[in-house]
C-alpha cells in the first residue's frame, strides 16, 4: 500500500512540475508580461475598488500614503521585513 502512495505522489509531483514549466514557457513566449486587461489604470471604478480595498487591507501596515513601515528594508531579528 506505501508503494501505491508513493507512486501516487511521485505522480502528481512529475504532473504539477510539467504543467508548470508548460506555463512558465507559455508565459515567456507572450513576452513575459501579464494579461493588462486585468489591470487598467483608466477604469475609474476600478481605481476606487483598489483604493477602498487597500484603505482596509492595506494602510494599517503599509500606511495610509503608501510609506510603509520605517527601514522596511532592514530585517528584524526573527528575519522578516516590516510592512
Amino acid at each position: 500500500m506505501n508503494i501505491s502512495r508513493n507512486l501516487l505522489a511521485g505522480i502528481g509531483a512529475v504532473a504539477a512540475l510539467t504543467i508548470g514549466i508548460i506555463g512558465y514557457v507559455l508565459w515567456a513566449a507572450k513576452g513575459g508580461e501579464t494579461d493588462s486587461s486585468l489591470i487598467n489604470a483608466a477604469d475609474g471604478e476600478l481605481v476606487a475598488l483598489g483604493k477602498r480595498v487597500y484603505g482596509t487591507e492595506c494602510a494599517n501596515c503599509h500606511g495610509r500614503k503608501l510609506e510603509g513601515q520605517p527601514n522596511w528594508r532592514a530585517r528584524r531579528a526573527d528575519g522578516r521585513l516590516p510592512a
